[in-house]
C-alpha cells in the first residue's frame, strides 16, 4: 500500500484495481472485467490499457505476471522490482490468481528507454 500511495500520479493496479481508490487514486478497469468482455472488444481495452502505458500516465504499475504488457512497460518504465519476498505474498482464499507483487516505476525524465518504440505504442 506504502507503493501505491508514495506513487508520483495514478497507479495501474491490474488486478486489483480497487486498492489505489482507498488511497484516493483513480480507480481503473478490473482485469476480471476485461477477461468477460467479448472479442473484439476485450482486445481493444487491452489495447486501451497499453496505450495508456505508452503514453506513461502511471506512475506505477503493479503485476502478477512479468509477460503482461512486457513491452509496453519496458518502453516506458524502469525493470520490476519484487515488492514482498515471494514467501510472504498473500494468496487469496478462493481462485488461483497470484496477487500483485511485481512494481513497474515510471521512468525518470531524461531516461530514454529502450530505442524501439514497441507497435502498442505506435512504433
Amino acid at each position: 500500500m506504502e507503493e501505491v500511495r508514495a506513487a508520483d500520479g495514478p497507479v495501474l493496479l491490474y488486478e486489483r484495481p480497487y486498492l489505489p481508490r482507498t488511497l484516493g487514486k483513480p480507480d481503473h478497469a478490473a482485469r476480471v472485467a476485461v477477461a468477460i468482455l467479448r472479442p473484439p472488444m476485450d482486445r481493444e481495452v487491452g489495447r486501451q490499457i497499453a496505450r495508456t502505458i505508452c503514453d506513461g500516465r502511471y506512475g506505477a504499475v503493479i503485476l502478477s505476471s512479468p509477460d503482461e504488457f512486457a513491452d509496453v512497460l519496458a518502453f516506458r518504465y524502469l525493470p520490476a522490482v519484487r515488492i514482498l519476498p515471494d514467501a510472504a505474498v498473500p494468496r487469496t482464499v478462493a481462485g488461483s490468481e497470484p496477487n500483485p507483487n511485481l512494481l513497474y516505476r515510471r521512468r525518470p525524465a531524461g531516461d530514454p528507454g529502450p530505442d524501439r518504440r514497441p507497435a502498442a505504442c505506435g512504433g
